[in-house]
């Protein structure tokens, strides 16, 4: 008993925590955001896996996103590009979603996501695609609930995204 419940108690802390292994697999452009510039983010569709898609995972990376930019930036979401009345338009694309039980079943959870920033007035571009999927060694010990994929979007893809609004 002195060894269940602690163990219990560390699996819901840990239940939906995902550990990425992540990395930039494609960049492109240079397009230089000025600080406190307005920026209008459309969401993502939500991610899709055999069929079957899962409800409110592109809202999830668009937070992600929306939260990112919203540090240095004015922001406006806006669901087309019409809709967009600022300079600049932040467009994202859920490309891969394996939402799998990584803890249990030992196949790794998996997200491709590619970030477009587009120059409204004079339709410049840059971009960057992240991939990551669970760190299978820490998700056997941390991850006994189902952690979502876009909990792999972590520290390193949000400051992509800044990266990306720099022009860097």
């Amino acid at each position: 008993m002195r060894i269940l419940i602690p163990a219990l108690a560390m699996a819901v802390i840990t239940g939906c925590v995902s550990v990425a292994d992540g990395k930039i697999e494609s960049q492109s452009g240079s397009i230089s955001v000025p600080l406190g510039t307005g920026i209008c983010i459309i969401f993502p569709e939500d991610g899709k896996f055999e069929g079957k898609a899962y409800k409110d995972s592109g809202l999830k990376v668009g937070e992600i996103i929306q939260g990112t930019v919203a540090k240095h930036y004015q922001i406006t979401n806006v669901s087309s590009l019409e809709a967009c009345d600022k300079p600049y338009i932040v467009t994202s694309e859920i490309k891969e979603y394996e939402n799998r039980a990584s803890g249990w079943s030992g196949i790794p959870d998996k997200i491709r996501v590619s970030v477009t920033i587009t120059n409204t007035e004079n339709n410049e571009a840059s971009s960057f695609t992240y991939y990551a999927d669970s760190n299978m060694a820490a998700s056997a010990f941390l991850e006994w609930g189902n952690a979502a994929p876009y909990t792999l979007l972590d520290k390193e893809f949000r400051d992509q995204v800044e990266n990306l609004l720099k022009g860097s």
